[in-house]
């Protein structure tokens, strides 16, 4: 097997996965389909082929549990919910949550969704300024507010300053594994540890006020206490509290960063923007999009999957080996941290032509199956799939018709993208104006 070239004694690659992720993982794509590499001074393998990532994902399921060193480090701000438990533990928190999702449910969000987000295009003005990182992570704690949890408390403004705060984190303490240094009382680490008391103290403080006052409000968390296990047991505080935390990150780093994006693409594709435009007129017009309008939205439904596939919020992951195994025919030891990136699948053109073009068409059926099936995984795959696919993609679409119904944003300066622990833009400033 090959090994990743450079590295520090003691850092190993840790500094190339901060300062150069993309293309250090493009290099190590060139490799072979696994590649070792150092996080400080463990070994740590990258699997690079949609073949190998099968192998991890399905083929071998029962040999890889969730963990390694992002999942580890994500469990100790989100907990043991259904994103980072494993084994028996995940497979009943998932049989639990999985009402949440059901296509009803979320056929029933939409309209909280298109209101909400509504209501956010209609309070700009023509002229102003925008910093979509901003904008889009507001528009969607208000949209988490009102379909995850609902509570007097401003959940909104905890989770919009929160839930950015932590998602960086994350990624500091992966790449970074030096834990002294995230102890010092710097001031990134403090902002840290304050947001993570928030964010916990919100989801404890509704839960004990659902529990004073019981009852379907109409929204995930109501679902979840009434779900109930293969013994008739519901979920402890401790278990609800994991599990909305984790649907918060989730909803956040797909839909809010998505978002911005794709809003960037619109900007700088004004070809693409005008058969988005032209099919929401023609398919809503003026009034809320509901969510039988959705299937209707096809060329719309195609941007979407292109912004995930070219700009995948989730980046990177990884797994551990449960056992000694091998993958494409290169040895595993029992142990092990074991990455694969959607961003690197995505961008290979051993499986999409020009992937560095953004081409929503690539998406129409003729074409879309020209690509090996795990060559495309913004959600992950197999038993381990995210839960909530389909709400996030609604919640994309929903906010996207909203505003461009309205208007036509411009892109002012350059757009200025980062990849931590997700895949972002963390500048991005667009000038209002009416359609």
């Amino acid at each position: 097997m090959i090994t990743a070239p450079g590295g520090l004694p003691l850092a190993g690659h840790a500094l190339d996965l901060l300062r150069r992720p993309i293309e250090f993982l493009t290099e190590m794509r060139d490799l072979g389909p696994v590649v070792r590499f150092r996080l400080g001074p463990k070994d740590a393998y990258l699997v690079t082929t949609p073949d190998a990532v099968r192998e991890v994902l399905i083929t071998q399921l029962s040999a890889f549990g969730k963990g390694g060193a992002l999942i580890d480090t994500a469990r100790e701000v989100v907990g043991n919910g259904i994103g980072t438990s494993d084994g028996a533990e995940h497979r009943k928190n998932r049989k639990m949550a999985q009402p949440a999702f059901h296509h009803q449910r979320i056929a029933s969000y939409t309209a909280a969704m298109a209101g909400i987000a509504s209501q956010k295009a209609t309070s700009w003005l023509p002229g102003l300024r925008l910093s979509m990182p901003e904008e889009m992570h507001a528009l969607s704690a208000a949209i988490l507010a009102k379909t995850l949890i609902t509570t007097d408390v401003d959940a909104p403004g905890v989770l919009s300053r929160a839930l950015p705060e932590l998602v960086a984190g994350i990624g500091r303490r992966t790449y970074l594994p030096v834990k002294w240094v995230h102890r010092l009382p710097l001031p990134v680490n403090r902002r840290y540890t304050t947001a993570r008391r928030a964010l916990s103290g919100l989801v404890l403080d509704t839960i004990a006020e659902y529990r004073a006052a019981p009852g379907d409000r109409g929204d995930l968390l109501s679902m979840l206490m009434t779900s109930v296990d293969d013994d008739g047991a519901g979920m402890s505080d401790a278990q609800l509290h994991d599990e909305i935390l984790t649907m918060m990150f989730g909803g956040t780093a797909t839909s809010a960063e998505t978002l911005v994006w794709l809003f960037h693409v619109l900007a700088t594709h004004p070809e693409i923007s005008e058969k988005v435009v032209a099919e929401i007129d023609d398919v809503v017009g003026e009034r809320l999009v509901e969510h039988a309008d959705l299937p209707a939205l096809e060329h719309t439904g195609r941007v979407i999957t292109e912004a995930l596939r070219r700009y995948p919020a989730i980046w990177l992951t990884s797994r551990y080996a449960n056992r000694a195994t091998t993958v494409a025919g290169q040895d595993i030891p029992a142990g092990a941290d074991v990455f694969y990136s959607p961003h690197l699948l995505h961008h290979d053109p051993r499986s999409f032509s020009r992937p560095e073009e953004f081409d929503p068409d690539r998406w129409l059926p003729e074409r879309a199956a020209e690509s090996p099936r795990h060559a495309y995984i913004p959600f992950s795959s197999g038993f381990r799939k995210c839960i909530g696919d389909s709400f996030a993609r609604t919640e994309i679409m929903v906010a996207l018709v909203a505003v461009l119904q309205r208007w036509r944003l411009v892109q002012v300066g350059e757009a200025v993208p980062a990849c931590d622990t997700t895949y972002r833009l963390k500048k991005s400033v667009m000038r209002v104006e009416r359609r």
